[in-house]
């Protein structure tokens, strides 16, 4: 299934406004947010729930529970696959530096209108 051109362009917009800190290690926390953190800002369904310095998302259609990557249920609404996810997540992580793949919101969004 592709990725739903009208998410994915909210999506990538979000990523580019510089509304969103851009954090690593989980879909958001204090620090900032993962991109994948910003898709499910964008897609709304859900709510975010603090635990610790950490928040965990509540999927609103299947009341599962996420702190690194966002359930199913997303997956099937947006058409964004597990192993992009995976990928994407990689991208943003700053530990992914010395690896030469570390890369800001603007490149993300740049590489999901690409590749996705």
């Amino acid at each position: 299934m592709p990725l739903d051109p009208e998410f994915k362009e909210k999506w990538c917009t979000a990523l580019e406004s510089g509304d969103y800190k851009q954090g690593n290690g989980s879909l958001r926390s204090d620090s900032g947010y993962c991109c994948l953190g910003v898709a499910l800002e964008v897609e709304g369904k859900g709510k975010w729930q603090a635990v610790g310095y950490n928040f965990q998302y509540v999927d609103g259609e299947d009341d599962s529970i996420s702190v690194a990557l966002p359930k199913r249920a997303f997956f099937s609404r947006t058409g964004l696959e597990e192993n992009q996810a995976y990928e994407l997540a990689d991208m943003n992580d700053s530990t992914s530096d010395y690896l030469g793949k570390h890369s800001d919101f603007k490149q993300i969004a740049k590489f999901i209108r690409e590749n996705y």
